[in-house]
């Protein structure tokens, strides 16, 4: 005869977290945290994942993720068994509730908050604290457990060396621009491509972008609520060489299409490189680039550091926090170091140390 579990039994709710190789399960639940090739079913924290990884997703495989990241993917013809679900609305799975926030990022992205009985998880994966008018603010609830995964060494970025090169670049742009000059700016991605957008337009510089970043625009104006649009996503036009005989502005280009871009449709102007080192070449790079001389590097990584890191264990208040990717080892350390209740698993692996 089986008996029921008594509380002196139970295993608390941050025991019941496995790591998988990619993401995590929960026990006794049909939930997964960012598990694509492993649940049926499954939390998927920003539809940029499953953009980029069509495959992982089957018709037995059902997804939760936000109403944003559905329109996203929906926009994107992406399909899949989805289970879009608003930000900040409970809802029910088995013994568990969870509720979907938002994590300040791009494409829908999200938080999770888990409860079962009188215990609480809090689930992140990527968040963003930076200010582009368009984003939703990342919302934080206190939880017990925090479980973050970190692939990035956030010990070694300083967010105010980050903010003067930004705005060393800004001034730049405003003097080029202001001397009759186009900028052709390189950039990371379309995230960053939004604060850049946003802080640009504040100085009154006209912006433009290329197919790839006005697709961007588009969808981003489907993620967003009705006429919630900043004023800069209104401002920016996709360049066309007939612009380059209007008013000088900012073109901003992704590095990630520039594969797709040809230089004769581009004007003349002063290039600068926002973001890593301008001699990196882990990208699909042109032949063409390799003559452009690149006036000036600003060196930016765009991605939380320590200080972001803080703000989210002070919004969460976690009892203990458990920590997954590539950098989890010595951000274990630091964190413990700072007080907190850590717990590290290895990446790649299914044990804890």
């Amino acid at each position: 005869m089986q008996t029921e579990p008594t509380s002196a039994t139970r295993k608390p709710l941050e025991a019941q977290i496995d790591k998988l190789a990619e993401g995590y399960v929960i026990e006794s639940s049909i939930l997964s945290l960012d598990a694509l090739d492993q649940a049926n079913f499954n939390f998927c924290s920003s539809a940029h994942g499953l953009f980029f990884a069509p495959g992982a997703l089957t018709p037995r495989k059902q997804t939760l993720l936000s109403q944003e990241a559905f329109d996203f993917l929906k926009w994107r013809g992406i399909p899949g068994n989805f289970l879009p679900c608003p930000y900040f609305r409970k809802v029910s799975l088995g013994s568990l509730t969870v509720e979907l926030l938002p994590s300040g990022m791009g494409c829908g992205s999200s938080f999770l908050r888990i409860e079962k009985g009188t215990e609480s998880l809090f689930y992140a994966k990527e968040w963003g604290f930076h200010e582009s008018g368009a984003l939703r603010a990342a919302q934080i609830k206190p939880a017990d457990t925090l479980i973050l995964e970190v692939n990035h060494d956030l010990l070694c970025l300083s967010g105010a060396a980050e903010r003067r090169e930004l705005m060393r670049f800004f001034d730049t742009c405003s003097k080029i621009t202001r001397a009759g000059e186009w900028v052709i700016a390189v950039v990371p991605s379309f995230g960053p491509t939004q604060m850049v957008l946003h802080r640009l337009h504040a100085r009154g510089i006209p912006t433009y972008v290329d197919h790839s970043g006005y697709r961007a625009l588009t969808a981003l104006q489907v993620e967003m609520p009705e006429n919630e649009a900043p004023p800069w996503v209104g401002h920016t036009r996709k360049f066309s060489p007939s612009e380059a005989q209007s008013q000088p502005g900012v073109l901003l280009l992704n590095k990630e299409s520039l594969k797709n871009v040809k230089r004769k449709h581009l004007p003349e102007g002063v290039w600068l490189w926002l973001g890593s080192d301008a001699a990196d070449h882990s990208y699909v790079r042109p032949q063409w680039i390799d003559n452009i001389a690149f006036s000036e590097t600003f060196s930016t990584q765009f991605k939380p550091d320590l200080s972001d890191l803080n703000q989210l264990i002070s919004g969460v208040s976690p009892q203990r926090i458990v920590i997954s990717g590539l950098t989890a080892a010595s951000l274990g350390q630091a964190l413990r170091r700072q007080g907190h209740s850590v717990i590290v698993h290895a990446p790649l692996m299914q044990t804890l140390f």
